[in-house]
């Protein structure tokens, strides 16, 4: 079972992480801004995944539909945990 961390372990993990990578911090927003909307929240993931995966997207490109099909079909179980660590993000971009 996945564990959701409460907002203040999310804030504590991130702040040790260092916030340097930028597609992250790009990908939170994009995801706060168009949270429910599948396609927009794959376009928001993609260039992270590309990002944090190099080594296996050299291989090929992946397929951003697939990304968006996954999305819509967990983002019922997806938004029930969603809202504090997105306010966690929010208030950690605030921070950087």
């Amino acid at each position: 079972m996945i564990r959701i961390p409460s907002k203040e372990e999310f804030l504590r993990l991130v702040a040790a992480y260092g916030g340097h990578n930028q597609y992250y911090f790009e990908t939170l927003a994009g995801l706060s801004a168009d949270w429910g909307d599948p396609a927009k929240m794959a376009e928001a993931i993609w260039p992270w995944l590309r990002s944090w995966h190099s080594e296996f997207y050299r291989y090929g490109d992946g397929n951003p539909n697939a990304i968006a099909s996954a999305i819509k079909e967990n983002i019922a179980t997806s938004t029930s945990c969603a809202t504090d660590i997105l306010t966690a993000s929010r208030e950690l971009m605030d921070l950087v």
